[in-house]
């Protein structure tokens, strides 16, 4: 009998427990202004990073679309100096530029072939008479 008296009033103990705690928690949302104060914050901390993830996002949206700019200037610069190469490189405007340096074209080749090394005079011989 004393075991079975032991077992009802364990349970009881611990139901009154879980009330305690749930009254507490009630009791801290039982004023309706501390309930909106924690809606404001809730609010205010949501807002707050979306107002800072989109602020984000249009930074990197200039900065994309300045990328962008350059890369297209930087293309049509390419392709200027790839035609002013190709006139460069043309034989009249190498000859121009030439004639315009006071440059005069060879009339003559005059090819060099390997020289072979000379042998040096025995000094030595006639120094000792």
């Amino acid at each position: 009998m004393l075991a079975q008296r032991k077992l009802d009033v364990r349970p009881t103990l611990k139901v009154l427990k879980s009330r305690k705690r749930v009254s507490k928690v009630a009791k801290l949302f039982s004023n309706p202004m501390i309930g909106v104060v924690v809606l404001a914050f809730v609010v205010c901390v949501t807002a707050s990073a979306y107002v800072g993830a989109y602020a984000k996002c249009s930074e990197i949206g200039r900065h994309r679309a300045k990328l962008t700019s350059d890369l297209n200037r930087v293309k049509k610069e390419n392709e200027q100096l790839r035609l002013q190469v190709v006139q460069l490189r043309q034989p009249e405007r190498i000859e121009m530029y030439a004639r315009e340096a006071s440059m005069i074209q060879c009339q003559q080749t005059a090819y060099i072939g390997p020289v072979e090394p000379q042998t040096p005079r025995n000094t030595a011989s006639s120094d000792i008479k």
